[in-house]
C-alpha cells in the first residue's frame, strides 16, 4: 500500500482543525473513525496488540463494514516519505482484513460505539531494529504505524481511513499507557442523566491527571508532562467548539432537538485514549 504525505497532511488536518475552520466537524453523520484505541500506547517488546476502533455511521444505520489495517515501521512520513509497506522488511509488517455488521453498533440505535477490535502480535524483527538504534534514540523510541481503511460494502462513496501509531521503545519502565475516565458526562457540574432542554456547559467528570515522561535530549534527561484534550461530537444540536483542553467547559445547544448522542474521546499527545458516549 503506497499512501502519499500529502494523504496523511489531509487526515492529520481532518483530526485537527480549529471550530473556525470546520464549523461541522463535531457532527456524527456520515462514516467516520472517531478514535483507534490500543490497549498498550508504547511497548518495549514483543506482544499482542489490541486495536479498537470506535467509529460513527448514523446515516449508515444497519449496514456491513470492510475494514482493513496493515502496519509498519514508519517510513518517514513526517519527512514527506510515503507511507508505503510494500519497500519496507517484509518481516516487520503485519496486515488483516474483517467485517463489521452496525446492527449491534452502540445503543439506542445511534450507531455509534466501538466495533470489533483486531489483534496482530508485533514482530520481533522490530525491536531488532530498535536495539540497534543508539542509546538514546532507542530510549525515545520509533513509531510503528496501523493505517485502517473502512468502507461501507452497499455505499461505496463511504470510505474513511486513519493512521494511528504505536510507539516501540527501550524503556524498562514509564511507558505510557491510556488516560481513564472514571466519571461521566456531565452538564453545568453534576452528571448528564436526560437530553438537556436548554444551553448547557459540558465537561468530562472522573479524568485522569496527565502522566509525565522522559524523553533524552542533548542536554541529558528531560522530564515532560503530557497535554490532555477532549474532542468533542454529537449528532444533535450544536458546540461551541470541537475540543477543549484541561476539561474546560464546552457550550452544548440543543436547539430543537429532544434526544441525541453525545461523545467525548479524551486523549494525550502520546496516543494514550479514552472515550465517553451518552445516547439519551
Amino acid at each position: 500500500m503506497k499512501i502519499h504525505f500529502s494523504t496523511i497532511l489531509s487526515l492529520l488536518f481532518l483530526l485537527s482543525c480549529s471550530e473556525g475552520m470546520q464549523k461541522k466537524y463535531y457532527r456524527l453523520e456520515d462514516l467516520r473513525i472517531l478514535a483507534m484505541i490500543t490497549d498498550n500506547p508504547e511497548v518495549n517488546s514483543v506482544q499482542a496488540i489490541t486495536v479498537t476502533p470506535i467509529i460513527s455511521y448514523p446515516d449508515g444505520g444497519s449496514t456491513t463494514l470492510d475494514i482493513s489495517y496493515e502496519g509498519c515501521l514508519d517510513p518517514g512520513i513526517t519527512y514527506g516519505e510515503e507511507l508505503d509497506c510494500d519497500k519496507g522488511i517484509a518481516d516487520t509488517r503485519v496486515s488483516g482484513t474483517y467485517t463489521y455488521n452496525t446492527s449491534n453498533l452502540g445503543t439506542n440505535s445511534n450507531y455509534t460505539g466501538a466495533v470489533t477490535p483486531f489483534s496482530f502480535t508485533l514482530p520481533a524483527i522490530n525491536f531488532v531494529l530498535l536495539n540497534s538504534l543508539t542509546t538514546k534514540a532507542a530510549f525515545n523510541g520509533i513509531d510503528y504505524l496501523i493505517y485502517i481503511t473502512v468502507i461501507d460494502q452497499n455505499n461505496s462513496s463511504q470510505e474513511i481511513e486513519v493512521l494511528k501509531r504505536i510507539k516501540l521503545s527501550s524503556k524498562t519502565s514509564g511507558l505510557n499507557t491510556n488516560p481513564t475516565i472514571t466519571g461521566t458526562i456531565q452538564a453545568d457540574g453534576v452528571n448528564l442523566t436526560s437530553y438537556p432542554s436548554s444551553k448547557v456547559e459540558l465537561t468530562v467528570g472522573g479524568l485522569s491527571d496527565p502522566e509525565s515522561y522522559e524523553l533524552e535530549t542533548d542536554v541529558g534527561l528531560e522530564t515532560i508532562e503530557e497535554n490532555m484534550q477532549v474532542t468533542w461530537f454529537t449528532n444533535a444540536g450544536s458546540l461551541q467548539y470541537t475540543r477543549s483542553v484541561n476539561n474546560d467547559p464546552n457550550e452544548y445547544d440543543p436547539r430543537s432537538n429532544s434526544g441525541g448522542t453525545i461523545v467525548a474521546i479524551y486523549r494525550d499527545n502520546r496516543g494514550g485514549i479514552t472515550y465517553k458516549i451518552l445516547s439519551l
